[in-house]
């Protein structure tokens, strides 16, 4: 009502993924793009483009996720704020990085060290599902849980141009 020509884009939070559900969200609310969950397929994203009356966008690179689209609980475990509640996975009020004698610099989220980068590596930023940990089974650092960039569509852009993709997300902090 107060501003009808901004464009409203419906969120990957929003689980949308079936034609019905798109529409809806078109209908009740006037969005014009879709942010599609990074399970579609390229076959699923062709036919859905042909049943839906907005345009999509789709994720391309940056980090899969080991969440439900956004549900994440693993900043709620480490910290006691909830990422659906607060709205941000490791929230700026929760990071903190120290660099050691050696110019090596950790970065925690809360108390919990979630990286440590070398003197000459770029620090990013600390989110628990992309950090790499120490561990005794170990004799280097590791990904426990994923890499900052596990997904990378980059060769299949041809395809989901084809497929009628309007727009392309490159997600994710350490981008």
């Amino acid at each position: 009502e107060h501003h009808p020509d901004r464009r409203l884009h419906l969120s990957v939070q929003a689980a949308a993924s079936s034609p019905e559900a798109i529409n809806f969200y078109c209908r009740e609310f006037g969005v014009r793009r879709a942010v599609l969950p990074r399970i579609l397929t390229i076959a699923e994203i062709r036919q859905l483009k042909t049943e839906i009356e907005c345009e999509i966008e789709t994720f391309v690179f940056g980090n899969h996720g080991l969440m439900v689209e956004g549900r994440c609980s693993l900043t709620n475990y480490a910290v006691g704020r909830s990422t659906n509640m607060d709205g941000a996975c490791s929230p700026a009020s929760e990071v903190h990085y120290e660099r050691d004698a050696d110019g090596a610099v950790m970065a925690r989220l809360g108390c919990h060290v979630i990286d440590r980068f070398a003197p000459d590596e770029q620090a990013g930023y600390p989110t628990i599902c992309k950090g790499r940990y120490c561990s005794t089974a170990r004799a280097e650092p590791y990904y426990a849980f994923e890499e900052p960039v596990s997904l990378n569509l980059m060769d299949m852009l041809p395809d989901l141009i084809r497929a009628g993709v309007d727009a392309f997300k490159i997600e994710g902090r350490q981008r």
